[in-house]
């Protein structure tokens, strides 16, 4: 868990306290239960900002936690 889980939540918790998710979460089963590619496609890649991505890449690898 551990893992998988709570680096994909790092990286919704960090995107939406940067304001690019809107003020709800995506539905648990989208952003959990998808496979590791299509997470990073739905919310890694798809931001310009290769500063972003370096970001959320980095809490995907446990490198650095995420905002509070």
């Amino acid at each position: 868990m551990d893992k998988r889980v709570v680096p994909r939540c790092n990286v919704i918790k960090t995107l939406m306290s940067k304001g690019l998710l809107g003020s709800e979460p995506p539905p648990v089963g989208s952003s959990l239960a998808c496979t590791d590619e299509l997470f990073l496609k739905r919310y890694v890649r798809k931001h310009d900002d290769e500063e972003l991505v370096a970001e959320l890449m980095a809490i995907l690898r446990g490198c650095r936690a995420s905002p509070r």
